[in-house]
């Protein structure tokens, strides 16, 4: 499946993995992918989150405040993916196909999570008052 991804978005999901095992959770969910692009240093995600003005540490806050701790201490490799956050990497490709490029990037995965239906993607967003479609229109711009 990750063979369509670039270096970069592989980066990210295997942060989101560190993320989630930091909260004791044995598998990711979409705010822990969330956590992983802020990971990312050099990519167009990186520079319009940071643009934006996103902190990795307050978005650890926030998401810890929203999600908690599953106290399920289970080694890194065993660390598996909830079917929200399949969907959200799936979605990624098909948003990644519409791109001349078609390899997914952060950025992808990014737009992914902003378009989909996950409510605490939606008040994480809230909470740095940052609009969903303020994020898509820097990414549209670089």
């Amino acid at each position: 499946m990750f063979e369509k991804f670039t270096e970069n978005a592989i980066k990210v999901i295997m942060h989101s993995r560190e993320e989630a095992r930091r909260l004791e959770f044995g598998y990711v969910q979409p705010e822990h992918l969330f956590l992983g692009i802020l990971h990312d240093r050099v990519g167009v995600s990186s520079l319009v989150l940071g643009k934006l003005g996103v902190d990795l540490r307050k978005v650890r806050r926030i998401v810890e405040r929203l999600i908690g701790r599953a106290y399920t201490i289970v080694p890194l490799e065993q660390v598996s993916f909830a079917m929200n956050a399949m969907k959200i990497i799936s979605d990624s490709i098909a948003i990644a196909s519409k791109y001349p490029k078609e390899a997914v990037s952060s950025e992808h995965i990014l737009l992914s999570l902003i378009s989909s239906d996950e409510e605490n993607i939606k008040k994480i967003l809230e909470e740095l008052n940052i609009d969903a479609e303020d994020i898509e229109t820097e990414i549209r711009m670089l």
